[in-house]
């Protein structure tokens, strides 16, 4: 079994719930799909991680609440098998397709703690099936860091456009990977634009300008945060001890021990260096999307 070490921000999150209802049981397990494998999805892979959760007050909290974003129900490398964790919880699905489980604690004694574990089993694939359900217009608009309407955007994305969407993607991915430079890690997002102004970046601005440019093209795109695991993995968190405030609620954003970007599951040849298990997909919230859904908005998104 391999075990993962990230280091990761927390983002406190105080999530109204008014007119937001929350579907479905409390349960302590979740049967997504299909728990065999199958000639598009062959390869299992298990994921395992934990929290703490602590309440720092010497008054008992009458409900503490808590938010926390598991694999991505599927995507064109990944099928979610089951979620289980060591409390009931209720599962949220969100517009853009994120899976977020949703706990309550009635009664929560003064300076007690608790630990909550999560498992999810899945099954990958080292090459893309087709994606299935959406509205893929959603993911050919511009928005905030994907400046995919931008002028010097559009130029660039002309003179990569191919015969067929496939090549186009593979012209803009071989762009991005000769002329951006690699920064060491930046918590701040700074996007597509940027990326292209300065042609260096960190995982994510190279994710946003190789998304910009498919999207400039006519290809819908869109940005996954997750893990990189070779296979079965343990993931610790450093800092996974949470403290509930005065609010006793917490939201953890769906990133927080995750690495994003195509950089990180390629290496420079374009050989597969381990499995992406997305956790998040990353864009503008749909009209109507449940609130702790990951947005990149001023002020409400740091890069992890």
């Amino acid at each position: 079994m391999q075990r993962l070490n990230f280091y990761w921000i927390l983002l406190p999150l105080l999530v109204a719930l008014s007119g937001c209802a929350l579907p479905g049981a409390r349960t302590s397990v979740s049967e997504i799909s299909n728990s065999a494998p199958d000639r598009d999805y062959p390869i299992p892979r298990h994921l395992r991680y934990s929290f703490t959760l602590q309440n720092t007050h010497t008054a008992m909290l009458d409900k503490a609440e808590f938010w926390v974003y598991v694999p991505v129900r599927q995507t064109s490398t990944q099928r979610v098998a089951k979620i289980s964790a060591s409390h009931g919880y209720q599962l949220v699905v969100d517009k853009l397709g994120n899976q977020i489980l949703h706990f309550e604690f009635e009664n929560f004694p003064p300076l007690a703690s608790k630990v909550i574990d999560i498992q999810a089993d899945l099954f990958m694939s080292d090459t893309a099936n087709p994606a299935s359900g959406g509205d893929s217009t959603h993911f050919l608009a511009p928005e905030r860091y994907v400046e995919a309407d931008a002028p010097e955007i559009t130029a660039l994305a002309k003179t990569l456009r191919a015969a067929t969407p496939i090549a186009t993607s593979k012209a803009a991915y071989a762009w991005v990977a000769a002329n951006l430079k690699a920064e060491n890690f930046i918590p701040e997002d700074r996007g597509a634009l940027y990326a292209l102004h300065n042609k260096s970046g960190d995982c994510t601005e190279f994710m946003d300008l190789f998304v910009a440019l498919s999207r400039a093209n006519g290809i819908p795109a869109r940005g996954l945060g997750g893990y990189v695991v070779t296979e079965n993995a343990i993931v610790n968190l450093p800092r996974r001890r949470l403290a509930f405030g005065r609010c006793a609620k917490i939201g953890v954003d769906a990133a927080a021990v995750a690495v994003r970007g195509h950089a990180h599951h390629l290496n420079a040849s374009g050989k597969s260096v381990g499995k992406f298990i997305s956790v998040s997909l990353l864009g503008r919230r749909p009209e109507g999307q449940y609130e702790l859904s990951p947005q990149r908005e001023p002020g409400k998104h740091t890069k992890q």
